[in-house]
């Protein structure tokens, strides 16, 4: 799911409280939950012993987003808000119907979007809307209700380990192979410590429900540690975010600010999928001793590496330890 993207840092209708749908609430959900993600079969575990089991609608999936930041593109400056995300059906990138209560300041509001194939970043600010379907709403109180319950017999530091006691250790080649990735992509030290630590507990995630592959899990992490290393495009996804996670990577791992292509210089609307785009990037960055390098994980998504141009080689076999081949910018094929 994409991030929620405003023109500013206020909310774009009328302010929303209720007992479940207010300031509190998100800030508890927000502050004490370890996952991002939350399915419908989560949800319906979470009666508490002792009170009485009620079926309420609610939606299939709920998403958590700890953002709050400003984000400056060459389309200009936009606003990331923290936010939950309700949805039933995950068909694209931004799905085809979906809701959110974004935290604004001290304040929350009800919205709507209509999503699709061709819906990028971009459009977002100009695309969503005001709720006042009562039945929408009742939904996603009931939806919030469940995941109160949940947090209060699962609270944070633990839905997560009770989750991966059933999966088996990652082997110890492959967590070296990511720990021998992270030296050689991240330079930031307490992040790379983070990784590290991270890495030491990690379960093999292949053929998981949820995560399909170990990497998508790690992925995953990153994420929601914001930290840049493993980065992860949609082949619709446009130059805009190519430049942001790069200019965010060079900063964080190298201390380098480079004139990097900007949207400006392409056709309206050109994806990181057109031929030249992943090309010029990784010219600019050979200027700097960098390149792009890529994990080919035989899906519609590119899976990014920035890297020194001397550790290739290196970079090469170890992903290749990973369980995946590695591509530079020029042998792309999706």
């Amino acid at each position: 799911m994409a991030r929620i993207y405003y023109h500013e840092a206020q909310i774009a209708g009328q302010a929303f409280e209720s007992e479940f749908i207010n300031i509190r609430m998100i800030d508890h959900i927000l502050s004490n939950s370890d996952s991002r993600l939350f399915k419908y079969d989560e949800l319906s575990k979470s009666s508490v012993v002792g009170l009485q089991q009620t079926e309420r609608e609610t939606f299939r999936f709920v998403e958590l987003r700890n953002d709050g930041i400003f984000y400056k593109s060459s389309r200009g400056e936009l606003y990331l808000p923290s936010a939950i995300l309700f949805y039933d059906i995950k068909d694209f990138n931004f799905p085809s119907e979906f809701y959110f209560i974004p935290k604004i300041g001290n304040e929350v509001e009800i919205r709507k979007c209509n999503g699709g194939e061709d819906v990028e970043w971009l459009h977002f600010p100009e695309l969503h809307e005001a709720v006042d379907d009562t039945a929408i709403i009742a939904k996603m109180e009931n939806t919030l209700r469940e995941i109160k319950d949940l947090l209060e017999i699962m609270p944070k530091g633990k839905n997560t380990q009770k989750a991966e006691t059933v999966r088996p250790d990652l082997s110890e080649s492959q967590k070296n192979a990511f720990k021998e990735l992270t030296d050689l992509c991240v330079y930031n030290q307490p992040n790379r410590s983070k990784i590290h630590g991270f890495i030491d507990n990690l379960k093999d995630y292949e053929n998981d429900d949820e995560y399909l592959t170990t990497l998508n899990f790690v992925m995953d992490y990153l994420d929601d540690e914001e930290i840049t290393f493993i980065m992860r495009l949609d082949w619709k996804a446009g130059v805009e975010d190519l430049e942001w996670q790069l200019s965010s990577n060079l900063s964080s791992n190298y201390n380098i600010s480079a004139d990097l292509p900007k949207a400006g210089n392409y056709p309206e609307n050109t994806s990181v999928s057109q031929d030249r785009v992943f090309k010029d990037f990784d010219r600019v960055l050979r200027k700097n001793g960098l390149q792009l390098g890529f994990i080919d994980t035989d899906s519609d998504e590119y899976i990014v590496l920035l890297h020194k141009i001397q550790d290739k080689g290196h970079i090469e076999k170890v992903v290749l330890n990973i369980g995946y081949a590695y591509n530079e910018a020029p042998d792309l094929n999706l």
